[in-house]
């Protein structure tokens, strides 16, 4: 791929009710909802992986494995008047097109790399919704199959008890944001009116953010399922400090277990709100592969760079992810 594009980073995070997260069905769900050839319409739309593939970027004793492919959206185009010698004439046509992006997820730490290849590639957000839809729909398969498995032993059983053991799913795409991305989108507000932070139950990482700790704490002692914390000024012209805006969500945003939300007005007096999209991360980078497995290397190399320039954080996981990711990846050489 030649020229600069930019990559996209984001926390991807998949739970099956309270106690399994995505390492916990990855077999049985995950890699069925990407690996296999799946769609999703809407109208003259169609969007789906190809090219998929589990991969190994570290070794044998030391597996890194991600799961990479291309996400397309295969639509058509449609123009209803153009421009003609000063003119406007109506002329409607239809053109097909098909936009696609690169994608990369680290599975021991969630971490989603993704790089729109084209204009209108489709964004974080239609990502979100087709891996959603796939692992929905991968997840029903996994609860018939597993139905008919404890019926063939002898006992009674029907998908309802099933889903109770392996609640469906919920996926969440947060993206990251860094220092710099952060305040630039903070210096757009003349009044920082709302800051409003709603918790996101992670996958097997821990927060490091000390907010985000006593927050979930909290919430988990009240037995709440939702929480969320909201600073807000009593005046049209108040604002709540940018400076210390800042310092509080750096850490915040730096880890996506949470979902970010700011409102006032900007410069010219007109409402400004934004949430983790506005304001995320984007690293510019060279010469890519076409070849998703190829690919990989790429965005790999450039996600451990930020992250070892502390650019971008990767909370701890415990030693049962690694072990997790050790069995899958013998099982995947096989």
């Amino acid at each position: 791929m030649s020229g600069t594009h930019t990559i996209n980073f984001a926390n991807f995070i998949c739970r099956f009710g309270n106690e399994k997260v995505l390492l916990d069905l990855a077999e049985e769900v995950i890699f069925p909802a990407f690996l296999s050839t799946r769609e999703r319409r809407y109208g003259d739309s169609r969007l789906f992986f190809t090219e998929t593939a589990l991969v190994n970027l570290g070794t044998s004793a030391n597996p890194e494995l991600l799961l990479v492919g291309r996400m397309i959206h295969d639509t058509i185009l449609t123009r209803e008047q153009v421009m003609q010698n000063g003119k406007l004439i109506r002329d409607r046509a239809k053109m097909p097109s098909a936009p696609s992006a690169l994608f990369a997820l680290v599975l021991d730490t969630h971490k989603l790399l993704y790089l729109p290849e084209t204009r209108q590639a489709p964004s974080l957000t239609t990502f979100r919704a087709t891996a959603a839809r796939f692992i929905k729909d991968a997840h029903l398969e996994f609860a018939r199959r597993r139905a008919t498995e404890i019926k063939a032993g002898g006992v009674k059983t029907n998908r309802a008890k099933v889903l109770k053991e392996y609640p469906l799913p919920t996926v969440e795409v947060v993206p990251l944001s860094s220092d710099t991305s952060l305040k630039q989108f903070l210096d757009q507000f003349k009044t920082l009116h709302q800051v409003r932070i709603d918790l996101i139950k992670p996958n097997d990482e821990i927060d490091s953010a000390g907010l985000l700790k006593k927050m979930r704490e909290a919430g988990n002692a009240l037995g709440a399922t939702d929480s969320a914390l909201i600073y807000r000024t009593s005046g049209a012209e108040k604002s709540l400090s940018h400076a210390k805006a800042l310092k509080g969500l750096k850490p915040i945003v730096s880890e996506g277990n949470a979902k970010v939300t700011l409102s006032g007005k900007d410069r010219h007096g007109d409402t400004l709100t934004g949430n983790n999209e506005s304001f995320k991360m984007g690293i510019p980078i060279a010469d890519v592969s076409t070849n998703p497995r190829e690919a990989a290397r790429d965005l790999y190399d450039a996600f451990r760079e930020k992250v070892n320039d502390g650019l971008l954080k990767v909370q701890a996981v415990g030693q049962n992810v690694h072990e997790k990711i050790k069995k899958l990846a013998n099982q995947a050489a096989k």
